[in-house]
């Protein structure tokens, strides 16, 4: 899943998606272009920052 937002994100740094990356999972899945199950989904928000 997190491969699908990256593309959809234009293959967007590490660095620049993690800080927005909530917001973007939020968008996508408001918006249908997205679907994963809720443990995967929250598993990405928890991604670490480094």
């Amino acid at each position: 899943m997190l491969k699908q937002v990256w593309e959809i994100e234009n293959y967007m740094c590490g660095k620049r998606l993690k800080p927005i990356l909530n917001e973007v999972l939020d968008n996508l899945l408001a918006n249908g272009h997205l679907h994963g199950s809720p443990q995967a989904i929250e598993n990405l928000r928890q991604v670490p920052k480094y």
